[in-house]
């Protein structure tokens, strides 16, 4: 896989959209949802692309360091 497209595919989620778009409330309401189907559809996908690019990996992990309130 291109490195452009992994990192793309890694960064494609709606978790850190929403939860700076939302109140705590909303969020909270779609957080449980937005886990399960997040955990279910990219798992095996990012551990491919982290394996091949352990980069975009540290990328993400820092982005969410900075931008996902972790309630």
């Amino acid at each position: 896989m291109d490195k452009a497209i992994a990192k793309q595919v890694a960064e494609t989620s709606i978790i850190p959209s929403l939860n700076s778009a939302c109140d705590a409330e909303e969020y909270a309401g779609f957080a449980k949802t937005i886990k399960s189907i997040a955990g279910l559809a990219a798992t095996d996908i990012l551990h491919k692309i982290f394996a091949i690019y352990p980069d975009i990996e540290k990328e993400i992990d820092d982005q969410i360091t900075r931008f996902v309130r972790l309630d």
